[in-house]
């Protein structure tokens, strides 16, 4: 009896401990993810990506969900192809449609495109149909270098490479002053590409 009541304070301690380690920052990525998932459903604006991504940081905060290494990219097309927006190839088809089926992604242009990044996963309100948190480098290939070869807007792999500019932004900083977040330096999409791998 007495072993039994020592082994469960024991065992009770432990999970308080655990608990508390979780808060502290062992599960931001899952808890992250279990956020932007809930939103992506719940919270989502087409032609909005800088708004959904604060009010994805927002909830962050309100859950004391630990996003001190995430950055905020801020993709623009610096040369002349599409009259200068993004080329994107696997954006979000639009809203749910009956009988729970989806629209099918689609190749999308916008003026500059902004996404949450953290520990090299990249979470995306406009990136296919279903949240999908993905890696940097695989995101950056799938929504915009792996063109369709049937595609409305062919611009090449080199051409966005080289014309394609992301701006890096803190997360905590830009979500303090988002009308004038300070930058942390510029990359060329080929530059980015280069992270994480």
């Amino acid at each position: 009896m007495q072993f039994q009541k020592l082994f469960l304070g024991c065992l009770f301690w432990a999970c308080v401990v655990v608990s508390l380690e979780g808060r502290a920052g062992a599960g931001d990525g899952a808890r992250l993810n279990a956020l932007f998932t809930d939103r992506f459903f719940t919270a989502y604006e087409s032609g909005q990506c800088g708004k959904n991504v604060m009010g994805l940081l927002n909830e962050a905060h309100r859950h004391e969900v630990d996003v001190a290494s995430a950055r905020i990219l801020k993709i623009t097309n610096e040369g002349n192809t599409v009259f200068g927006m993004v080329n994107a190839e696997l954006a979000r088809g639009g809203r749910h449609v009956r009988h729970g089926t989806q629209r099918p992604v689609e190749e999308s242009n916008w003026y500059h495109h902004i996404v949450l990044e953290m520990d090299c996963m990249v979470y995306d309100f406009d990136y296919l149909n279903a949240p999908t948190v993905t890696p940097l480098q695989g995101y950056l290939e799938n929504m915009f270098l792996n063109e369709h070869p049937r595609g409305k807007f062919p611009v090449g792999r080199d051409v966005k490479l080289r014309d394609y500019r992301v701006k890096i932004y803190n997360a905590p900083d830009y979500f303090a002053n988002p009308a004038r977040p300070a930058a942390g330096g510029s990359l060329w999409l080929s530059g980015l590409l280069q992270e994480c791998r």
